[in-house]
């Protein structure tokens, strides 16, 4: 009688006695190798086919990876350029660029004042920014301060020299993803938000006169000549249009819509007649767009919308 041997202290185990079966241990041995024999080409013909499909797999997933880093390449260069020239402008220059004190903290009639002279100080100074071969989509101004812009370039260049002229004391350049460029194969879009600061010097030049707000009867004047300011600047309008009126005793104002059409240059000399009324006539919105026609001299044509606020006594 043959007996396996256990030692309970990880010695192996060993046989004690004559094992006197030997047709039945070679009958065994026969039907091992048999097996192996069999299951080697079957688990190498799945083992096979496994690895072409992972290898399939791998190789779709580093497709996409190539095709991810290309994108975010492109993308991290576009932001390095914004990265390069958005640098906190508030570090060389004050932000408070109108002297000492914040629009916050400014009286009331100050407040009208500055509101008066901003939109075309704002015009005016941006006028001056963008470089040759920049056209653009679209163009708002809101809060007396936020200008935001979209448009195109020939190339990245012509972009970076634009960013660049907006760091400036009066200009804050508000970084990504408010600023933003992007290829668009053979130009360049953009996307720029800037907060315009005027100089205190260009808003308490020539200041609105209190006694120059209208009563109700002098309205219907002051409304005739905001027209006639668009008229002689060359804009093409419909007249102002009543959105909302208040009349309490601590504001008393009508806001007025005009839509209007021309190009930037007829823009610019409209706000400056506006500034020149001496009356306190506001524009607390302009958003205008591209009509996608080109004038020759006169640059792209717009059209688009102006928010006018007329205070009365």
């Amino acid at each position: 009688m043959n007996m396996i041997e256990i030692n309970l202290i990880n010695s192996p185990a060993y046989v004690i006695g004559n094992y006197t079966e030997p047709f039945v241990k070679k009958t065994a041995g026969i039907i091992v190798v048999t097996a192996i024999f069999i299951l080697i080409p079957v688990f190498s013909f799945f083992w096979v086919q496994t690895a072409e499909e992972r290898f399939a797999d791998n190789g779709e997933d580093l497709m996409g990876v190539m095709e991810t880093s290309q994108e975010v390449k492109t993308r991290t260069m576009m932001d390095a350029i914004v990265e390069e020239i958005v640098d906190p402008v508030s570090k060389i220059f004050p932000k408070n660029a109108i002297g000492n004190k914040n629009y916050e903290e400014m009286a009331k009639w100050e407040q009208i004042n500055y509101e008066v002279k901003f939109t075309f100080l704002l015009l005016e100074a941006f006028s001056k920014i963008p470089p040759s071969g920049v056209l653009f989509n679209n163009i708002r101004v809101s809060d007396y301060k936020l200008l935001v812009a979209d448009g195109t370039a020939p190339d990245k260049e012509t972009i970076s020299t634009m960013l660049s002229r907006l760091k400036t004391s009066e200009w804050e350049l508000l970084p990504k993803p408010k600023t933003s460029i992007r290829d668009g194969g053979s130009f360049y879009y953009f996307h720029i938000e800037a907060e315009y600061y005027p100089g205190m010097k260009n808003v308490i030049k020539q200041p609105i006169n209190p006694d120059n707000i209208p009563d109700l009867p002098r309205l219907a004047g002051v409304k005739d000549a905001v027209v006639k300011a668009a008229n002689s600047a060359g804009l093409k309008n419909q007249g102002l249009i009543l959105e909302k009126s208040q009349y309490e005793p601590d504001v008393k104002e009508y806001v007025y819509s005009i839509k209007i059409s021309g190009n930037f240059n007829n823009l610019l000399i409209f706000f400056k007649k506006l500034s020149d009324i001496n009356v306190p006539i506001r524009c607390s919105e302009i958003s205008i767009k591209n009509n996608g026609q080109l004038t020759g001299n006169y640059g792209q044509l717009f059209e688009g919308v102006v928010k006018i606020i007329i205070n009365v006594r």
